[in-house]
């Protein structure tokens, strides 16, 4: 009987050793399954980080443009009101002509005088 009991304990004893092996080894595949999932995850991250950085430098650039549009518009437009001026400015030059000294003098006022030297002469 005793020899019943002891293979009946070496038959339990190897049914835990079978059982606790499979048990190390699902729980080796646990471990690498975590660790499968913690490289996916930091790729996964490493990928997000990557995107955000690449849509900010995106929303940067397209500021910057956006900046640069405006400052272009801003000098074309004082360009062109400063053409305008110069246009003006030519207009009113080619409107001018020459009139004689004697038309001068016919217009003088002590205000406005022509020839301070003949008025001082005068006096």
């Amino acid at each position: 009987t005793t020899e019943i009991y002891t293979e009946q304990i070496v038959g339990s004893v190897r049914c835990v050793q079978e059982t606790v092996t499979k048990l190390l080894a699902q729980l080796d595949e646990s471990k690498q399954f975590l660790q499968h999932e913690r490289i996916l995850s930091a790729a996964y991250q490493k990928d997000l980080q990557e995107e955000r950085s690449k849509n900010l430098r995106k929303s940067i650039e397209d500021l910057e443009m956006a900046r640069l549009q405006s400052e272009f518009e801003m000098c074309k437009t004082s360009y062109t009101d400063s053409q305008r001026e110069n246009e003006l400015i030519k207009e009113e030059l080619v409107s001018l002509r020459a009139v004689s000294y004697t038309h001068l003098r016919a217009h003088e006022t002590p205000e406005h005088l022509v020839c301070r030297l003949l008025l001082e002469k005068k006096t």
